[in-house]
């Protein structure tokens, strides 16, 4: 149901196709063994697929607020892998204003919580603003 790289053909203007996936043995537990680079995917804690434990890592108190401007059309890119949508919006999350790039999703998901696959995910890109950096280091 998943497998994205079944019925895309490569052509003029096409994007490669990814040897991995997000299911079976070329998906996240798998990423380490289908390239040498990707040795940190089994050895890191920090890189993706990470399990969020939610007695490690505990629920903020507050959402963050995200600001997406109503546009007539935005720019969608194929990454062979997945969809981004490139935006200009903003995130406030703690009293830390971050400028939002874009986001995209990974069906199903990249990374699991409480040892849980989910059917989707989605990413959303910030950039901190040198302001949101100065608060946070007062």
């Amino acid at each position: 149901m998943h497998n994205h790289s079944r019925n895309l053909q490569a052509g003029p203007g096409s994007v490669p196709i990814s040897n991995f996936s997000y299911i079976g043995v070329t998906g996240p537990l798998g990423w380490a063994g289908l390239d040498p680079a990707n040795v940190k995917c089994s050895t890191a804690n920090v890189q993706s697929p990470i399990n969020i434990e939610h007695d490690v890592v505990p629920l903020s108190k507050t959402h963050p607020q995200l600001s997406i401007p109503s546009v007539k059309s935005a720019e969608f890119e194929n990454l062979g892998s997945t969809v981004e949508v490139v935006i200009n919006g903003t995130t406030i999350f703690e009293g830390k204003t971050y400028s939002l790039k874009q986001y995209h999703f990974h069906t199903p998901a990249e990374h699991l919580v409480d040892a849980q696959f989910y059917p989707m995910e989605v990413h959303f890109v910030n950039i901190a603003s040198s302001k949101s950096l100065n608060q946070g280091i007062q």
